[in-house]
């Protein structure tokens, strides 16, 4: 009779084997740290850069670009979308759930178009 296999037993094999074979990073040193500082970042003049960022504007923001009107907001979302991690199982989700909403009659051509 053939033997059963323990898959629990070989995925912690598995990961004990890689976690030996993960290298530890050098350890900086406090002179190194202050050698490779980036400079300030430039402050630009706007009018939003006025406000303070937090949720509450945000979400202020995001309500107002919602009464402006959908196709302006999820035009927005789609972009945020596309600038995050695209090949993620959830970015993916969420982009094909915004074509959706911005096309619900041609959903599916929309999402093939934009996928290929």
């Amino acid at each position: 009779m053939a033997k059963r296999k323990n898959p629990l037993k070989d995925l912690d094999a598995f990961l004990k084997q890689e976690a030996k074979s993960f290298v530890e990073p050098k350890k900086v040193a406090k002179d190194e740290s202050a050698a490779f500082q980036s400079p300030p970042p430039v402050k630009e003049e706007s009018e939003s850069a006025a406000l303070p960022l937090n949720e509450n504007s945000v979400k202020s923001f995001l309500k107002a670009l919602k009464a402006k009107g959908d196709e302006e907001f999820l035009d927005l979302l789609l972009s945020v979308a596309e600038e995050s991690d695209k090949d993620s199982s959830k970015s993916k989700m969420l982009i094909n759930t915004l074509l959706y909403l911005k096309d619900q009659k041609n959903w599916k051509e929309n999402i093939k178009a934009y996928w290929s």
